[in-house]
């Protein structure tokens, strides 16, 4: 695993030890997650850009003009 590791760029490489890591506290055995990380990094699996989680602060909660316009809508009965 280490051996493939090193072909990784260093972010690459950041977030499979992170992985690992987390493999690790989740009761996965060593193995059991240099072969997952093995694999994702066989298949080009590796996720890649920002991974984030959406929070309720990205969808902002529509203005009381636009509620009150959708409740008078024949639309949004239907």
């Amino acid at each position: 695993m280490s051996k493939m590791m090193e072909t990784l760029d260093r972010v690459d490489a950041k977030y499979c030890a992170s992985l690992m890591s987390r493999f690790e506290h989740m009761g996965i055995s060593k193995s059991a997650g240099e072969a997952a990380i093995g694999s994702m990094i066989v298949h080009d699996a590796i996720p890649t850009g920002n991974i984030c989680m959406a929070t309720q602060s990205m969808f902002p909660a529509p203005s009381p003009a636009l509620t009150s316009f959708q409740a008078m809508s024949p639309v949004a009965d239907a």
